[in-house]
């Protein structure tokens, strides 16, 4: 994958508040300035900005003036202008809190940052939200990301409510942290800390049970537990131990939300033969450990999305694991997007985006980084980086490689012809395979300095180091994206942007809209390249196959899905791809060719007609 975004603001910006209240005249001579405000708010920050007239707003901020208010001026955030509000704050608005475990307070603050995007600083680091206020994320180096609507209230009091598992968290000044849920029977649960971390009391069905020594006292009732009581962040609540001496172990309470995921996830399981990883599931990359973490519904719904799209791969027996981002520090070799790979292959290779993993045998781990679960149904995200994965899965299971790049000696037939039209040369010289540019020279990636570096053909003139944007524009066959570090790393991001669903939506170009057609239209070379590779995968599939001459029976539709071949699923591709400026799908099938000669006419007869 492409380069981990930017890191969010490092520091905290105030801004100036302005009326936060405030009376007409007599003549509502500053309703009419409010609103000349209000249709030069962009050019007031232009001009003026931080320092704007006495008595106005900062340009993040607009005024609320209605009869109802009764002429009084109130502030609220311009992004929620049009919605219901999702959080209670206005820009400026802080408290002070104590994070668990933790003896020095932390700031929370509301804010907007330079581009006009909602921030809250609180102890875990900056949020953005770039939708409103209802997704959150923090950049580098955690990738933390929660979706849900955050408030302070009058006490001064901190709380998040997290839309994704259903559980919410409340800081207080004094130091305690509440977390609590409803889960799916309805009853309500909460768990209390103190500064120091330690969990002084718990509420259930029977009341508030608080610490007295080594066990729980019921304020209510009087009775006496002893035993371990949890309520995680991702909606489930256990107690285990004994009350009154007898021994109870109370059945695990799920949010709604959470149940919901466990049916997904437990239904994928059965489906592919899949084993997601269970959240404190310990691995080690990297000579860094890293925790499992639990995924959400939305993220799974696009793991299932993704294994469908490619169920003609055989998927028995890998481990997913949804790495959480609490171990993430700044500077880690982590900080990519993920990884496939088989626990006994030596060599385990991490590249700018994921770790090559080209392994034969359906049991590798495939490891989701936090930085790739900060968006889901994207390119530049979940659903980019399972696409990615998969396909040197597939690249394991049809060629056998270790964890080692393609191009390279000893490599099957398919592999060079495939890197051939890709535009790489294998080198003997090398022992690998090296980049041609449009001149004639070769060139070679270096992981360690992260360069392209001249290694061979006609010399250049000029700069004989590039950097991977320098060296996309460069190349004689354009790759599909910057991240073509060798032949297998760029063939799996253009089989990965080939199967994902064309948009009808198409309101840009940047990375988060790339699709078939954008790979089409930027990397002809590339997708005939790996339109081949991926017909003949599906035609090799046991669930798949091609008939007994040879004829495909299944081909991947506009969508991304394998499905049966018809007329008008042919007539529809060869269309799309005429459009695209790309030459025709052509597979092995009757009903194919008629439909590609029928087409082909077709575009004749209009073209006499011009």
């Amino acid at each position: 994958m492409s380069d981990i975004r930017e890191a969010l603001p490092a520091r905290d910006r105030t801004r100036e508040s302005a009326w936060t209240a405030g009376q007409t005249d007599a003549s509502g001579n500053m309703f009419e300035e409010a609103r000349t405000y209000l249709e030069n708010a962009s050019a007031i920050r232009a001009q003026f900005t931080p320092r704007l007239p006495d008595g106005f707003p900062s340009a993040d901020q607009i005024l609320s003036i209605t009869p109802a208010n009764e002429g009084r001026v109130q502030t609220i955030p311009a992004a929620e202008i049009g919605r219901t509000r999702s959080s209670e704050r206005l820009p400026g608005q802080s408290t002070e809190v104590r994070a668990p475990g933790s003896l020095a307070r932390t700031t929370v603050r509301f804010d907007f940052d330079s581009e006009g995007h909602q921030i809250i600083r609180d102890h875990l680091g900056f949020w953005t939200s770039r939708d409103g206020g209802e997704t959150w994320t923090t950049g580098e180096p955690n990738y933390r990301i929660r979706r849900g609507t955050a408030r302070i209230d009058e006490q001064g009091n901190y709380t998040f409510e997290n839309r994704d598992f259903g559980v919410s968290t409340t800081m207080t000044r004094d130091g305690r942290t509440t977390v609590s849920m409803r889960a799916q029977n309805g009853e309500n649960f909460s768990l209390t800390r103190n500064e120091r971390g330690e969990t002084v009391s718990f509420t259930t069905l029977a009341g508030e049970w608080t610490r007295s020594g080594n066990a729980w006292r019921n304020e209510r009732t009087g009775d006496v537990r002893h035993g371990n009581v949890a309520l995680t962040d991702f909606g489930q609540f256990t107690f285990s131990g004994t009350e009154n001496g007898r021994q109870i172990s109370d059945r695990p309470h799920r949010t709604e939300q959470m149940a919901r995921a466990e049916a997904l996830r437990s239904s994928i399981e059965r489906t592919y033969g899949v084993e997601i990883m269970r959240p404190g599931d310990p691995r080690t990359d990297y000579r860094r450990r890293n925790i499992a973490g639990m995924p959400t519904e939305e993220e799974l719904s696009t793991l299932q999305s993704v294994l469908e799209r490619t169920d003609h791969e055989t998927y028995r027996g890998m481990r997913i694991w949804f790495v959480r981002p609490d171990e993430m520090r700044p500077g880690d070799a982590q900080a990519h997007y993920g990884h496939y790979v088989r626990e006994a292959a030596a060599g385990q290779h991490r590249c700018s985006g994921c770790a090559a993993g080209h392994v034969r045998t359906t049991e590798g781990h495939m490891v989701i980084m936090p930085s790739a679960r900060q968006s889901t149904n994207e390119w530049q995200g979940l659903e980019g980086l399972l696409l990615h994965e998969l396909m040197h899965h597939e690249q394991g299971q049809r060629f056998g490689h270790s964890n080692n790049a393609w191009g390279r000696k000893g490599d099957s037939p398919v592999v060079h012809d495939s890197a051939r039209r890709a535009g790489w040369v294998y080198s003997e010289r090398h022992g690998e395979s090296l980049l041609r540019d449009r001149e004639g020279g070769l060139w070679r990636y270096h992981e360690t300095s992260d360069r392209w570096r001249w290694s061979g053909g006609i010399q250049p003139i000029g700069p004989r180091r590039l950097n991977s944007d320098q060296m996309l524009e460069r190349a004689a066959i354009r790759p599909a994206t910057r991240y073509n570090t060798s032949p297998d790393e760029g063939l799996a991001e253009g089989g990965a942007m080939f199967r994902m669903a064309v948009r009808t939506n198409r309101p840009g170009t940047d990375d988060t809209h790339r699709d078939r057609q954008y790979l089409a239209e930027n990397s002809p070379d590339v997708y005939r390249v790996v339109r081949n590779l991926d017909q003949d995968s599906i035609d090799r599939s046991p669930r798949y196959a091609a008939d007994e001459n040879g004829n495909s029976r299944y081909v991947r539709d506009l969508r991304g899905r394998v499905v049966p071949i018809s007329d008008s699923v042919i007539g529809e591709i060869q269309q799309a791809e005429a459009g695209w400026a790309v030459a025709a799908l052509e597979i092995r099938t009757r009903r194919g060719a008629q439909a590609a000669e029928e087409l082909m006419e077709r575009q004749r007869v209009s073209a006499r007609r011009r």
